[in-house]
């Protein structure tokens, strides 16, 4: 009961700073715009939206996790199932990304900050093609560094 308790009350700490970020680079960008030539130059509102898509992704992770902390005994009889979190979990946020910008052009992160994905020659919001098709060398390079991993979990 009292680890329960302390475990929360670490959370509930982290948690509230966790916020402070996405709080405040919402606040800060609220009124902000770029001049013309300056559209394109966006490495730090896209820096600290990626920051907030983690917070808006970290209850869905913080439980996939859960499943992975669970006792070693556990895991030595049940090691297929950490491979199924673990793809699962890498699963969950190239989905997230595609699907929000396909969707709405923009992820929770991106929309804090008033950043807008694209298409170059029409400057309209991306479709899902163009969304899957930019988030596709991600997931190439995830792919096998993923099937490596999953194999290290399997052979021990």
């Amino acid at each position: 009961m009292i680890f329960a308790f302390f475990t929360f009350v670490i959370l509930a700490t982290f948690g509230l700073s966790f916020l402070v970020v996405p709080l405040y680079t919402w606040r800060f960008y609220k009124g902000y715009s770029a001049y013309p030539e300056q559209k394109y130059r966006t490495f730090w509102p896209r820096l600290w939206a990626s920051y907030t898509d983690g917070v808006v992704l970290f209850p869905g992770t913080l439980i996939l996790q859960y499943y992975v902390t669970l006792e070693a005994s556990f895991w030595e009889n049940m090691r297929w199932l950490f491979v199924i979190v673990l793809i699962v979990n890498t699963a969950y946020w190239r989905v997230y990304t595609i699907y929000m910008h396909g969707r709405f052009g923009q992820t929770v992160g991106k929309r804090s900050t008033y950043v807008r994905v694209v298409d170059v020659k029409t400057e309209k919001p991306i479709t899902f093609r163009h969304a899957l098709i930019r988030d596709s060398i991600p997931m190439v390079i995830l792919a096998p560094l993923l099937i490596y991993e999953s194999y290290r979990f399997l052979v021990g």
